[in-house]
């Protein structure tokens, strides 16, 4: 336990505590005894002092007279003093008179001009000048020390109790420390894996959520390109709208969750604020116009052509809050601006507002919008749909740009939703050409005159899915069940125009089986043929690892027909031109 305890970054934090403790305890023992010792030894210095001046004044005249018995009687006098040890009147030849005491040895007699005071062992011995008219003469006393050092030796054992109590303390109060440090670093491990457990919770529900739903809206958009009554179509436009809903809040509760684990990064690149908000209206202009609504944009004359921040993350804002705004309108329209909020500086402060004349909010209600799993009220939820995520990931969003997030709005005058957000001025970015590793297409080959295609998937729906997708382009299609059925079919010498790729399988997985895929082709010097992920998996760095893996690019589940189409014609290329 106290390995635990003391270990690592705990040891770090209460080791200075230690030895601060330490410290007191070793002041205390070296320092305070002798303190008291010199403050003793000081007092009986000037006692002394003032003893044998007092003593040499009354032996004066005895030394004049020559009276032996005076000269005894004041000594005796001086030794009544419990201090005194011994003392000794000497004459001018430095010859002992009187001596009183039992002193051993007897202090020397010595001439001196004043009082002087030196320690001798376990004495302390001062010698005075007798100033007498015709005799003159030195007395000499010595005083005993033995109570100083008994009382120093009591000193310094009630010291090392008092440092053997520092110190306990000491290590009580690091113990606990340590002990608290210890409870917080726990808790802290706890929240984080309680956090990765629910990301990847999600994540994995996600992918077994979108693999069935890649099977729904796949054959959605496969049955929408047959004969079908005008009744049917509206029909299957329904299960669709009704199968992006459902991916739309799965991908909320995804960006939610990873705001939450802190996982969300905020890239500094080049952005076209013009482009940026003529692609999100341009993306949702057939929602306001199916509703009846204009959707407009206004940028300002002093926005700067180019400001470096995350485009991904400003879109993904603006199209939340453009979305919501056209779902809680039902006449007149949305207007998306962006001007300078204050003086234009660098970096530049953008204020990004979308108004809408919808249903509006009471104020009691707009305090808690941004709030997770929040609406205006439960009627709002009934009538319009959705989690009440997507402003608290936006909220989230411009917080991690530094920015804030705020809204006006007043029920039946609509609403305006604002976010005020600092980003550095730009360059107009150079699109330097960076070679994948392996090249796209680089013209787009007609299907008929491609190399057949290989679907890799374990389940069965999804390779049907994708099989009539390809099919429905004009592409010819393989469909193998397992990793393990891949890699044979290619190391046996069969070619592919491209290898459509699922990553979870039971078998082999996806990234197993590009890796011995490309091994083999390295090995032979076979051409190499693109290999797209296509996964359920909606994790960030997803992308990055099917590239490690040696994956050409990335397809997301579920599968759309226009983004198979974009990615078959990057890849794809002629048989001559694959070998």
């Amino acid at each position: 336990m106290w390995r635990r305890l003391l270990g690592g970054s705990t040891a770090r934090a209460t080791v200075p505590i230690a030895l601060a403790f330490a410290l007191l305890a070793a002041i205390e023992v070296l320092y305070f005894p002798g303190r008291d010792e010199v403050l003793h030894l000081e007092a009986l210095r000037a006692k002394a002092i003032a003893i044998a001046e007092l003593t040499a004044n009354g032996a004066a005249p005895a030394l004049d007279f020559d009276d032996t018995a005076l000269l005894t009687e004041v000594l005796q006098g001086a030794a009544r003093d419990r201090d005194v040890m011994h003392i000794v009147a000497c004459d001018g030849n430095k010859q002992a008179i009187v001596e009183v005491g039992t002193d051993r040895p007897v202090p020397r007699c010595t001439s001196v001009a004043s009082s002087e005071v030196v320690r001798e062992g376990m004495r302390l011995v001062v010698r005075t000048p007798i100033a007498a008219a015709t005799n003159p003469g030195t007395l000499v006393i010595s005083l005993r020390t033995d109570a100083i050092a008994r009382g120093r030796e009591q000193a310094e054992r009630v010291a090392l109790s008092i440092a053997a109590g520092i110190l306990l303390l000491g290590l009580s109060v690091s113990w606990w420390i340590a002990r608290i440090l210890q409870h917080l670093r726990d808790a802290r491990r706890r929240a984080e894996a309680a956090s990765e457990s629910k990301s990847a919770f999600l994540a994995n529900m996600s992918h077994e959520i979108r693999t069935p739903m890649n099977g729904v809206i796949g054959m959605t958009q496969l049955l929408e390109q047959t004969g079908l009554t005008e009744q049917q179509r509206k029909h299957v436009r329904t299960i669709a709208r009704s199968g992006d809903h459902l991916m739309s809040i799965i991908n909320d509760i995804l960006d939610f969750s990873k705001v939450e684990a802190g996982k969300l990064t905020i890239e500094r690149v080049p952005v076209s604020v013009r482009e940026l908000v003529t692609e999100v209206c341009d993306a949702l202009e057939a929602n306001a116009l199916s509703k009846g609504l204009t959707l407009s944009h206004e940028v300002d004359a002093q926005v700067p052509a180019f400001v470096s921040g995350d485009a991904v993350r400003l879109r993904q804002v603006l199209l939340n809050l453009v979305s919501n705004a056209i779902k809680f309108t039902e006449q007149g329209g949305v207007v998306v601006r962006v001007a300078v909020e204050g003086q234009a500086a660098d970096p530049c402060p953008l204020r990004w507002s979308v108004a809408d004349t919808g249903i509006g909010i009471v104020g009691a209600q707009q305090s808690t919008l941004f709030d997770a799993f929040t609406q205006a009220d439960e009627s709002t939820t009934r009538r319009y749909g959705g989690t009440g995520l997507g402003l608290a990931i936006c909220k989230r969003l411009v917080t991690l740009m530094g920015g804030v997030i705020s809204v006006e709005s007043a029920p039946g005058k609509g609403s305006t939703f604002a976010f005020v957000v600092s980003l550095p001025v730009a360059q107009a970015p150079v699109h330097a050409v960076v070679a994948p590793v392996a090249q796209p297409a680089k013209a787009s080959v007609p299907p008929a005159q491609a190399l057949p295609l290989l679907a890799v998937d374990d389940n069965e729906i999804n390779r049907e899915v994708i099989a009539h997708l390809a099919e429905q382009l004009g592409y010819a299609v393989r469909v193998v069940e397992g990793g393990r059925d891949a890699i044979e079919r290619v190391t046996a010498g069969e070619r592919f125009s491209l290898i459509l790729m699922d990553c979870q399988m039971p078998d082999v997985d996806g990234y197993t089986a590009t890796r011995e895929i490309r091994a083999w082709e390295s090995h032979t010097q076979a051409a190499r043929t693109p290999i797209v992920a296509v996964t359920a998996h909606a994790l960030d760095d997803e992308e990055a690892k099917v590239r490690v893996a040696g994956m050409d690019d990335y397809l997301a589940k579920p599968v759309r027909l226009a983004t198979l189409r974009t990615m078959l014609e990057k890849w794809v290329t002629s048989p001559a031109a694959s070998g």
